[in-house]
């Protein structure tokens, strides 16, 4: 009872407390003034902080755009009075920073520095491209920007060169009728008669004497026409698709089996066709006799042949990376701070405009290393299965492979060393890096202009110091496993320790 009487009483306390009116002190208007003014210091105060801030984020956006490759688009960040307003365009709130390895026309065109409205968005994008590029008159000592007399010399001179080769590749016997209309009558010998071999025999000789003035897509295509006109006179005859191949096959060189990727590759290349081989390819690409902008995947595309499976990659390179006529867009200037044991200065041509070149730099070329290195692996992983296929029927690990054909020993082995090669970063960059600096080692005039000069020291102490021993290794035994079907993990290691 005494408890119940407790609780009673505790309840018509809380009620009148609740019921009563609270107490409230009545400031004097002088008090209520000094409040004002604290809170109106307090406000200008907050506002210089958040000026002071904008400065301070501006500048640090200059700076991140300078020295590095990332661009903060304008309207992700608006600054109004007293209010900076960062906008996303995700609805999870996570703001989108695009990394870019090369500095292209649209980025330009995206991040302009603020200028008129009234100006043209092209002369704007004009601005902004050149705002970022400078001559490098105090890096290095400028050279006279060579004139149209001395370039139409060099042109003329590279193509004396290239016809000199040209000749060196000519059969030491010619046949009697040059060019289509002897290919016309091998056709009708073929047509007309049951012995095919001196027909083919002939088409084939044929062929080699107008090779040297066709690149490589088009010999590519006279192959492929002439094995469709062949093929269609024995497909009348009644021949089933084996004896099509077979004799097809004999009318064609070793090379141009593999060109084609036609029939078996059961003869082997010789030292000496190599040799020529390899002239071939030297002369055969198509340069333009001017400077045009480096297109990583268009010079890619150029190692995409049979070559890659007969030569070392660096061989290749020197091959496919740099214009005949010495029209180099891809270069290294010999700046004083360059180390010559680790020069990082090189460059890509990324424009031309007004008759300026503008360049961008690859520190180390790591950006062209990576490119390089995955697109032409890529390619030549794919090529080895192909031949592993066309020997073996199938793409199944065997430990004495190379032992079975000259193909699988020379081709495959040459693709194989190629492969560990592009599979290991610090020796393919080293290999471009070499080759670029002997090869394309660049004197600028004050036409060039050039976005970045100095050396990165953080990119230098991680090449210098980092261990890639064991990425590497994961590398290569990864390329393997893209080799072979079905390898296990033993026989990755033994092949891998095998091919060193």
């Amino acid at each position: 009872m005494a408890d119940k009487r407790e609780r009673s009483r505790a309840k018509r306390v809380y009620k009148n407390k609740i019921c009563e009116e609270p107490e409230i002190e009545v400031e004097t208007e002088a008090e209520s003034d000094g409040v004002i003014d604290n809170l109106k210091k307090k406000i200008l105060s907050l506002e210089l902080s958040l000026k002071l801030e904008c400065l301070k984020t501006k500048i640090f956006q200059s700076i991140i755009e300078q020295k590095t490759d990332l661009k903060i688009p304008k309207d992700i960040i608006e600054y109004k009075e007293g209010v900076i307003n960062i906008n996303t365009y995700n609805l999870d709130g996570k703001m989108p920073i695009i990394v870019h390895n090369f500095i292209k026309e649209t980025r330009a065109q995206h991040h302009e520095p603020e200028t008129d409205k009234s100006t043209s968005p092209d002369i704007q994008r004009k601005s902004s491209v050149k705002s970022r590029f400078r001559t490098v008159k105090n890096e290095i000592e400028l050279t006279e920007e060579k004139g149209l007399e001395q370039l139409v010399q060099k042109i003329d001179a590279t193509h004396k060169t290239i016809q000199t080769k040209r000749d060196l590749l000519k059969p030491e016997k010619m046949t009697k009728i040059h060019g289509p209309q002897g290919l016309e009558e091998c056709f009708k010998n073929i047509t007309e008669t049951k012995s095919y071999a001196i027909p083919l025999k002939n088409m084939l000789k044929k062929r080699l004497e107008i090779m040297n003035s066709l690149t490589i897509e088009e010999y590519k295509k006279l192959i492929n026409d002439n094995i469709e006109m062949v093929d269609k006179i024995f497909i009348t005859k009644g021949y089933n698709t084996a004896k099509r191949i077979s004799i097809i096959s004999k009318g064609l060189s070793p090379f141009e089996t593999r060109l084609v990727s036609y029939g078996k590759y059961d003869k082997p290349i010789e030292f000496d066709d190599r040799q020529k081989i390899k002239v071939y390819f030297e002369i055969s690409s198509l340069y333009p006799q001017r400077y045009v902008p480096f297109d990583k995947e268009e010079v890619s595309k150029r190692f995409f042949n049979y070559s890659i499976a007969l030569f070392t990659v660096k061989e290749c390179i020197e091959i496919f990376l740099f214009n005949v006529y010495e029209f180099y867009n891809i270069i290294y200037i010999p700046y004083k701070k360059s180390d010559s044991t680790d020069p990082y200065s090189f460059y890509i041509l990324e424009k031309i405009e007004d008759s300026k070149r503008y360049w961008s730099l690859d520190s180390r070329l790591e950006e062209i290393t990576i490119a390089f290195s995955t697109n032409i692996k890529a390619y030549c992983i794919s090529l080895f299965r192909h031949i592993y296929f066309n020997i073996f029927q199938d793409n199944l690990y065997r430990a004495n492979y190379s032992s079975v054909s000259s193909v699988a020993e020379y081709e495959c082995g040459q693709l194989v060393q190629n492969i560990m090669v592009l599979s290991d970063f610090m020796k393919i960059n080293s290999i471009i890096r070499a080759s670029v600096k002997e090869k394309a080692t660049f004197n600028p005039t004050d036409k060039d202009k050039v976005n970045y000069s100095q050396n990165d020291k953080m990119q230098q102490k991680r090449f210098m110091e980092e261990d890639m021993t064991e990425a590497t290794e994961e590398s290569c035994f990864s390329s393997i496993c893209q080799m072979f079907d079905g390898i296990k993990r033993e026989e990755c290691s033994s092949f891998y320790n095998k091919n060193l």
